[in-house]
């Protein structure tokens, strides 16, 4: 089990950037609303907006069908809300130019750039006061682990090869605490949400696991007995939060008519109500260092990856 642990973790920015350059001109979409699959020629009449799968694929549908409408509405064109099961996947659509747009999370962000994806970001989601969030290192409160080294010899879960929060960030703690990522787990598992690994703690599938602040604060929004069944064991610095991304080729009158529909949308109530519905307080226009500490953190525990890779 530990020599599979090991390759999956060495080869992961390979992995990566291989599932991104290896599509077909086959690629089809799927709209998660009907389940029919949209050919390439519905892309002049549709707005195609993918979500990354930060939550359970319901959840992180529920969260955004309403903003989806929402820019339906002052755009005047149809929306249709694209997914997948992994982080990589949705960097695929941009890439291929495949979607208009995509809600994404910052390690998806980050590992876009590190594979030559081109894409600008024109927001930033923003859910508390300030455009930033945590990753948490979670246990359930009954397992008596109190620090990451209590964790050696147990079982992990990882959210998606893509996220900083649910991978990155935990590999890189590891590191900066002398220990060694892939032997330090007895086993490792990809749950491809946040909402499934917090899961896999409470149901004790996962003695521990490392998860975005926003989607906890969500499942406990949502079930408040949930606050009692985990603890929180090590909490990141503050990184830069959830950006929206748009492909750098895109029609710059649309790229600027989404970018004013998402900074405004704090100025009405119809737009507050509907950020609400995705946890999400108003999207703001990104600083120029808001990635950097989350960009030192990616760049670190890539350049670790690359060297366990050429030994």
């Amino acid at each position: 089990m530990r020599k599979l642990v090991f390759i999956s973790i060495g080869i992961s920015i390979v992995i990566v950037c291989v599932l991104i350059f290896n599509s077909t001109d086959d690629f089809l979409y799927v709209d998660l609303n009907s389940d029919k699959l949209l050919q390439t020629q519905d892309q002049q009449e549709y707005i195609q907006i993918a979500i990354a799968p930060i939550l359970s694929p319901n959840k992180t549908i529920e969260s955004f069908e309403a903003i989806a409408n929402y820019i339906s509405e002052h755009l005047n064109r149809p929306v249709r809300l694209l997914q997948r099961k992994t982080y990589s996947e949705i960097n695929e659509l941009l890439r291929q130019r495949r979607a208009h747009a995509a809600f994404v999370c910052t390690g998806t962000y980050l590992s876009a750039k590190e594979c030559g994806v081109d894409i600008d970001v024109i927001a930033v989601s923003i859910y508390t006061e300030k455009p930033v969030y945590q990753s948490l290192i979670i246990v359930s409160a009954k397992s008596g682990i109190k620090s990451i080294q209590d964790l050696q010899g147990k079982s992990f879960a990882y959210t998606d090869l893509n996220s900083l929060s649910g991978y990155y960030y935990p590999i890189f703690l590891l590191l900066d605490s002398k220990l060694n990522p892939d032997s330090f787990f007895s086993q490792i598992t990809f749950t491809y949400s946040h909402t499934n690994s917090i899961n896999a703690v409470i149901s004790g599938s996962s003695d521990g696991a490392a998860v975005h602040n926003h989607a906890l604060d969500l499942a406990i929004r949502s079930n408040k007995s949930l606050e009692d069944k985990i603890n929180i064991i090590h909490r990141s610095p503050a990184l830069g939060f959830n950006p929206v991304v748009v492909p750098h080729t895109i029609d710059t009158k649309l790229k600027d008519s989404l970018t004013k529909i998402l900074i405004e949308m704090k100025n009405s109530v119809e737009g507050i109500e509907t950020m609400k519905k995705a946890g999400i307080k108003q999207f703001d226009l990104p600083t120029s260092n808001l990635y950097d500490e989350a960009t030192r953190i990616y760049k670190t525990t890539s350049n670790y990856f690359l060297t366990k890779e050429k030994k």
